[in-house]
């Protein structure tokens, strides 16, 4: 038979696991999402949300593709 206070400690810790893994998907950064176009052969974001610095569906900004080494 099991101890009461063993089965307890272990639903405890496994709970704590569970929240540690939920904190740390949320504090992990998201990847950025680029676009491909094939005729500049370069990467460009478009902005999802007006903010101060610009509105919604602008051009944030464009990247070449990596160097292959």
């Amino acid at each position: 038979m099991m101890n009461p206070d063993f089965t307890i400690k272990k639903e405890i810790e496994k709970d704590i696991t569970i929240k540690t893994i939920d904190i740390i998907e949320i504090k992990m950064p998201q990847p950025k999402k680029r676009i491909y176009n094939p005729v500049t052969d370069t990467y460009y974001e478009i902005r999802q949300r007006t903010t101060e610095y610009g509105k919604k569906g602008e051009i944030k900004g464009t990247w070449k593709k990596r160097k292959s080494k």
